[in-house]
């Protein structure tokens, strides 16, 4: 006699042996538990010898279309185990049972129409699959977060147009596109967060509010000062390089365009760039005079970057101190140790993570 949604949030407190026993009991538990168990579904697949998880679930989802209604998240990560081809490649045999998944899978997803956040990491695999098969039938009304990875970029108009279709994304995480994208000035209103290449972030930063940027990794070369001139004018708060190798030039360029940053994230390139006497925590110190650049930098990410022998708490503490006296609005400092540094009152304190 109770109602919907109180079971709702009784069922949504229980673990999933609880919850799988609760769909025997009657056919209202049974539709409320569906509810809950298909609202997010995350899948991590192998393609050897097929992606059996990622069948099964569009095989359920197709024999029974009522579901369609409940999930708000889809991930689906594909993943090769295979010691006896170099990293990186793809056995061709795997091809066409991918081939075949990311078919139904383009079936199914046209009837998800609830969901808010959608994630395909294909790895190597969807290559030869175009977004445009995949995506042109598909509309999510509420749609916040995006993440494509191993799909076919030889159609970026196809990813064009789903997007401007789309404008509640309020996240968007493109992997592996590494061209422009020719988004109308009017597409994405909502943008807040964007990862991807610098090449397609320079296209889509301007006049869009993207307070969170990541980079992926490409030579430092390949970074403009012009690319970074068109990102920064989105007025960027969170910089995120942890995914590409940093050199000092780069760095320099970063901080002449980012001046409004409160977080850096970054991955230096100390060993190819700096003085092959130097060791250590000692490579850090040619990081200080770039922090004045940042007035309102509050935190500072080093742990992506590989530095040679382990820092004593002592030397941290004391680049702290000289990092403070550059940039006196940092309050949170995370060297490669693993190890976090934070100001208060004057005083810097230090704990491992």
């Amino acid at each position: 006699s109770l109602p919907t949604e109180t079971w709702y949030a009784v069922f949504s407190a229980l673990p999933l042996s609880s919850l799988l026993h609760a769909t025997l009991v009657s056919q209202q538990w049974h539709s409320i538990v569906d509810c809950i168990l298909y609202a997010s579904l995350s899948i991590h697949d192998s393609l050897s010898p097929a992606p059996s998880r990622t069948n099964t679930l569009l095989a359920t989802l197709q024999a029974r279309p009522y579901l369609a209604a409940y999930p708000k998240r889809l991930y689906i990560r594909w993943h090769v185990r295979s010691p006896s081809k170099p990293r990186g490649a793809l056995d061709l045999s795997l091809l066409a049972p991918a081939e075949q998944a990311l078919t139904a899978l383009s079936q199914v997803l046209p009837t998800l129409t609830e969901l808010t956040a959608l994630d395909l990491l294909f790895g190597p695999a969807g290559v030869r699959f175009p977004p445009s098969t995949l995506l042109s039938a598909c509309l999510f009304p509420s749609l916040a977060s995006l993440t494509l990875a191993g799909l076919s970029t030889s159609t970026p108009s196809a990813l064009t147009s789903f997007l401007t279709q789309h404008p509640t994304l309020t996240h968007l995480r493109l992997c592996d596109t590494p061209h422009a994208l020719p988004l109308p000035a009017s597409a994405l209103p909502h943008l807040t967060s964007f990862k991807g290449s610098p090449s397609t972030a320079a296209a889509l930063l301007p006049g869009r509010a993207v307070a969170s940027l990541t980079l992926l990794g490409v030579h430092p070369e390949f970074v403009s000062a012009v690319s970074l001139e068109h990102m920064a004018r989105a007025c960027v708060r969170v910089l995120d390089l942890g995914l590409m190798s940093v050199t000092p030039p780069l760095l320099r360029d970063v901080s002449r365009y980012f001046t409004q940053l409160q977080v850096l994230r970054v991955r230096l390139a100390l060993r190819h760039t700096l003085h092959f006497a130097l060791s250590g925590i000692a490579l850090l110190a040619a990081l200080t005079p770039v922090l004045s650049s940042f007035p309102l930098l509050a935190e500072l990410d080093l742990s992506p970057t590989d530095v040679p022998g382990r820092a004593q708490p002592a030397e941290e503490h004391s680049l702290c101190a000289t990092y403070g006296r550059a940039c006196p609005s940092l309050v949170r400092v995370v060297f490669p140790s693993g190890a976090e540094w934070w100001q208060g009152e004057g005083m810097w304190i230090g704990r491992c993570l």
